[in-house]
């Protein structure tokens, strides 16, 4: 059926109606034709067959199509085949405006992609929502845990005070007593005094690290500051220390007490590693300094170096395990970083990077 020559016709005795409804339905893009009896409309069916007319009326079955209309107005028309007491076959042709249905599907579909994009909307606001929510628990418990590390820490320093000072008291007793004594008192009471000065360095190490570090920039010289630091530490006899010095200026402006420590820390942990040769490197560049310390020492494996960091853990029978830990925090404290390199049997590197100032200024 042609898209513009889709015929209607209307059978009534009422030529009124007739010609109602044929301005109704030219308005609506058919092709009108009437009839006012049975007769008539019989008469022009037949002289007025349509090509899908016959094919209904021939095969007897019913058949569909979409038909655009002249106004532009799609329809949806059903032909089926019908027999009347006449006994002349003919055919019925409904046509189904489907504007309201498409309308109502198209709503349908508007309104499913709303509802699809507000779920996933909800779904995205309860998955923020949780992280979030776990994210301040986790926050929460840090900030929990930094609370009890620092009652731990004022308390580890009184403790250290209030211990520091009777030992003192002690250690110099023993020595006192220990003049003009004979081997066998002399030998217990020597055990004292070295117990007395063990546990002196393990408060002041809890006093170092408990403490908040505060600053006093003043010029050091690095090459100075690493002699002093060597004297200190006064490695065994057999171990070689070598120094190389790549410095523009000798002199810099920083908290020279700390940085000592810092390399006292290093140098003694590399002097007990078994090593016959510490190499301590200083490099300077753009407002940054190197220091870097490496012995042939026997290294560490992956779980020691992972946990090297960790205040109170230590390999040594003797050791307090705090001397990387302060390390760490003075450096934090200076702006600066550490990072340990170490592979079983052939040693551990240290290297300290620090801001550095020219002139007086803090960094």
């Amino acid at each position: 059926m042609g898209r513009d020559n889709y015929r209607v016709l209307v059978v009534d005795d009422d030529n009124s109606i007739r010609l109602l409804l044929m301005r109704i339905l030219e308005g609506e893009g058919y092709t009108v034709r009437t009839a006012s009896n049975g007769r008539e409309a019989m008469s022009l069916c037949e002289s007025h067959k349509e090509p899908f007319i016959e094919d209904v009326i021939s095969s007897g079955l019913p058949c569909s199509s979409y038909v655009t209309l002249q106004t532009g107005e799609l329809v949806y028309v059903v032909n089926m085949p019908i027999h009347i007491h006449l006994g002349q076959p003919l055919a019925l042709s409904i046509a189904l405006h489907t504007y309201p249905a498409l309308a109502a599907v198209r709503s349908a579909r508007l309104h499913m992609i709303v509802l699809l994009i507000i779920n996933a909307a909800m779904w995205g606001l309860a998955a923020a929502f949780l992280y979030y929510m776990k994210k301040v628990d986790t926050l929460q418990l840090t900030a929990r845990s930094k609370e009890r590390l620092t009652a731990l820490g004022e308390m580890a320093a009184v403790l250290a005070h209030e211990i520091r000072t009777p030992l003192s008291a002690i250690k110099g007793f023993a020595q006192y007593i220990r003049q003009g004594q004979d081997d066998k008192t002399t030998e217990g009471l020597d055990v004292i005094i070295n117990e007395s000065r063990r546990l002196e360095g393990l408060t002041n190490d809890l006093l170092v690290y408990a403490r908040v570090p505060e600053l006093y920039i003043r010029p050091i010289s690095i090459g100075g500051l690493i002699d002093e630091a060597i004297a200190i530490v006064k490695p065994d006899e057999r171990i070689m220390i070598e120094k190389k010095l790549s410095l523009s200026e000798d002199t810099i402006y920083t908290d020279g007490e700390k940085l000592k420590q810092v390399l006292i820390n290093i140098i003694a942990n590399a002097a007990d590693s078994q090593c016959g040769k510490i190499t301590i490197t200083a490099a300077q560049g753009k407002r940054m300094l190197n220091l870097q310390v490496t012995d042939t020492g026997v290294g560490m494996d992956a779980r020691v170096l992972e946990q090297a960091r960790k205040p109170f853990f230590t390999t040594k029978a003797r050791g307090s395990g705090l001397g990387l830990p302060i390390v760490g925090n003075m450096l934090s404290a200076m702006g600066g970083s550490v990072s340990i390199e170490s592979r079983m049997g052939q040693g551990t590197s240290v290297t300290v990077t620090l801001p550095i100032s020219n002139g007086r200024e803090a960094f």
